[in-house]
């Protein structure tokens, strides 16, 4: 394999799969793909699958988080927590950010998944820059619970 090696692990009887390490150069940019060829027992020639390996970047982190809140809240919040019934906006700020980032949104057993440009019900995320997102949600019927920001 160029720019890496390949070592497959042992082979078993009825086994339907088998461990593969990977270990590539470092100079390898992100987004590259690369194909792959499967030597297979009884056949004449081998398998070919394009784009088996892709390599991916970092994962991207967020460095800094600004959520914006209503002024007029008539419940006193704790630090961390986050009114429901609410408009909400955050700014994150995140490094390694890439094209198909994705951010995961919870309360309580309600989880929402969005891509950077997505929309779904009253939540959507945008990029502002190459490390900027913004998040905005509208007030979602039936939440009236307060939701906690994930704390580190």
């Amino acid at each position: 394999m160029a720019k890496g090696t390949a070592e497959l692990g042992p082979a078993s009887p009825r086994q339907t799969e088998r461990k593969l390490i990977l270990r590539m150069a470092a100079d390898i940019d992100a987004g590259t793909s690369l194909a792959a060829k499967a030597y297979i027992e009884d056949r004449s020639s081998p398998l070919t699958f394009a784009d088996a390996i892709r390599i991916v970047g970092p994962r991207p982190s967020i460095v800094e988080m600004n959520v914006s809140q209503p002024e007029d809240q008539n419940v006193q919040l704790v630090n961390g927590e986050l009114p429901g019934g609410a408009y909400l906006s955050a700014m994150a700020r995140v490094q390694q950010l890439q094209s198909n980032s994705v951010v995961k949104l919870q309360c309580g057993a309600a989880v929402v998944s969005l891509r950077l440009g997505e929309r779904s019900g009253p939540f959507s995320l945008q990029q502002l820059s190459p490390d900027q997102v913004f998040c905005r949600s509208t007030p979602v019927p039936g939440l009236t619970a307060a939701c906690s920001t994930p704390r580190s």
